[in-house]
């Protein structure tokens, strides 16, 4: 799928020509692909139908990844695009599956991007799995033992800068 390609969007491309004429019409994959360059500190990303990961700044500003495209497998032909963040030391970028945001508490209320957003900002100081181990904490403290999907948790931080 990938040979030598290094264009995000590039590769997103080629794995839906291959998921499409692969896969029944009713099955599609969502992902979110991104290239982390240590020398330049870049990141360049596109996304297929994910959850938009979540950047938050040395500054303490958040913002989603939102460089998006349909879902792989569903629509033939389909362009992606890709952008770029240079990141700064103290930078993060969250990805996180639909568990995350979707559980719910014993009242049925949705943990919500707003909350990850909040413990992102409070806990940036925590190096990259301990931020991810604080996050599942707090999931766990909210939803109980009532996971109805599954959760997946990645922090990327930036320790040096450019």
């Amino acid at each position: 799928l990938c040979g030598q390609e290094k264009s995000p969007a590039m590769i997103l491309e080629n794995a839906n020509c291959v998921l499409k004429a692969d896969i029944t019409p009713e099955m599609f994959v969502t992902t979110f692909l991104g290239i982390l360059d240590h020398e330049k500190m870049s990141f360049t990303y596109a996304g297929a139908g994910h959850n938009f990961p979540i950047y938050v700044n040395h500054t303490k500003s958040t913002y989603e990844l939102k460089c998006g495209g349909f879902p792989l497998g569903l629509i033939a032909n389909t362009q992606y695009h890709e952008e770029i963040i240079l990141l700064n030391k103290g930078d993060m970028i969250f990805f996180y599956t639909d568990g995350l945001s979707e559980a719910k508490d014993s009242l049925g209320n949705r943990f919500g991007k707003e909350k990850i957003q909040k413990v992102l900002t409070e806990q940036c100081h925590l190096r990259a799995q301990a931020l991810s181990d604080f996050m599942y904490q707090e999931l766990l403290a909210y939803a109980g033992s009532g996971l109805q999907d599954d959760v997946t948790l990645l922090t990327l931080k930036a320790e040096t800068s450019s």
